[in-house]
């Protein structure tokens, strides 16, 4: 089996602390939609992805929607914003040809 080429930081631990710290470092909101967030519709994720060169580490953790984790996955923020602006863009045109 081959070994995975992910930074890790083998001595942090992701604790109750720095989620709540987190939490209110974001006064409460999605880092990526804005969106209000509560311990119970929220998670935490790398930034920067481990297999994309992130590392496993508080400066690179922020607390997001599920949805928006379940979106995200190894994709960058960027790539992220550029994914959703192609999503409306291409469900605008499909109105536009829809209207009569």
């Amino acid at each position: 089996m081959a070994k995975r080429s992910i930074k890790e930081n083998h001595d942090y631990t992701f604790k109750a602390k720095d989620f709540y710290e987190l939490l209110d470092g974001q006064q409460e909101r999605c880092a990526l939609t804005g969106r209000q967030l509560t311990p119970e519709n929220c998670t935490a994720i790398h930034r920067i992805p481990l297999r994309r060169g992130g590392t496993h580490d508080l400066n690179n953790i922020c607390l997001v929607v599920e949805e928006i984790a379940q979106l995200k996955r190894s994709l960058l923020d960027d790539e992220l914003y550029s994914l959703c602006e192609d999503l409306l863009q291409y469900r605008d045109r499909m109105d536009d040809q829809s209207k009569p």
